[in-house]
């Protein structure tokens, strides 16, 4: 089967595969969710690795800018990259010896409610990406419903200091969500 025609694998299972690769390489560090990106050679996910604190855990844990960006083929999963990465390759003017905001902490992450939203968020991310891919061989607009609800999840389970990250790497990917705005 050719990269063009084989399905992407899911976002959960990405992020699984780059917690396996590249957090040993990476330790101390924390990852972010998938984003991704088309290039040349086909369909990619960046996912970020970040320093970040807890100071106290009900205030969530405040994040700094990315250090690493490791990319993975999102139809094999294999891993391609990690790279040491700085806000400036992202056309970012974050300082990098102090955060950028608070996420949330473990313990709010792992209620019902969030892990619900979180769900949700990886089940309309997964359709929107193997549209996306189609998208790159022929004209297509993303499901209007899948598309509503991964743009308002976003903000709700992605770690907020790190938007214009995701929205840097997704570019082209969140260009083609706004498509589905002007049915």
């Amino acid at each position: 089967m050719n990269q063009t025609s084989a399905q992407p694998q899911s976002a959960p299972a990405l992020s699984d595969l780059a917690r396996t690769y590249a957090a040993q390489a990476l330790p101390g560090l924390f990852q972010s969710y998938p984003m991704v990106f088309r290039t040349q050679a086909g369909l990619r996910v960046a996912i970020f690795f970040y320093p970040a604190a807890v100071g106290n855990p009900e205030d969530g844990f405040e994040v700094w800018p990315p250090t690493y960006t490791v990319t993975l083929n999102a139809i094999s999963g294999r891993l391609e990259e990690i790279r040491a990465c700085a806000p400036i390759e992202f056309h970012l003017d974050h300082p990098t010896d102090r955060p950028l905001g608070k996420y949330l902490s473990p313990a709010h992450r792992a209620n019902a409610e969030f892990l619900t939203r979180q769900a949700k968020w990886y089940q309309a991310y997964d359709g929107l990406i193997s549209a996306f891919q189609e998208a790159a061989h022929r004209p297509t607009r993303p499901d209007a419903a899948l598309a509503a609800e991964f743009l308002d999840l976003f903000p709700q389970v992605t770690e907020a200091p790190l938007a214009p990250y995701y929205r840097a790497v997704g570019k082209e990917f969140f260009d083609w969500l706004a498509q589905a705005k002007t049915r």
